[in-house]
């Protein structure tokens, strides 16, 4: 008889160290997915909660149009200027950063 080991989510494994390997990769996936959700969802919150190194290794150092212009709308009513400048220089977003620092908002608050 063959021994089966099921997955939280009905994956099925011969080997009990793939199984409980597997489900802990999909717990991290989920709670870093959270963890972003979080931070995208208030950057006020997270840039006054969170070092600016921590938010870019959560955000795996990209962020996309809509977090640029939520960033923008933060750096435009002077809010979390230096720690918006850093994040943008932390995830290599060098232009972006320049362009906040002239104020060019235009190009990113929709």
């Amino acid at each position: 008889m063959k021994i089966i080991y099921r997955a939280e989510d009905g994956k099925e494994f011969e080997k009990k160290t793939d199984c409980l390997l597997y489900e802990r990769t999909l717990n991290l996936y989920y709670e870093n997915t959270i963890q972003k959700d979080k931070i995208r969802s208030n950057f006020a919150d997270a840039l006054s909660e969170y070092e600016v190194n921590e938010i870019a290794r959560i955000l795996e150092y990209g962020l996309s149009k809509s977090d640029l212009s939520e960033l923008a709308k933060l750096h435009k009513a002077n809010h979390f200027r230096a720690k918006i400048e850093d994040l943008l220089t932390t995830d290599n977003f060098h232009t972006d950063c320049d362009n906040f620092v002239k104020e060019n908002y235009d190009l990113y608050i929709e």
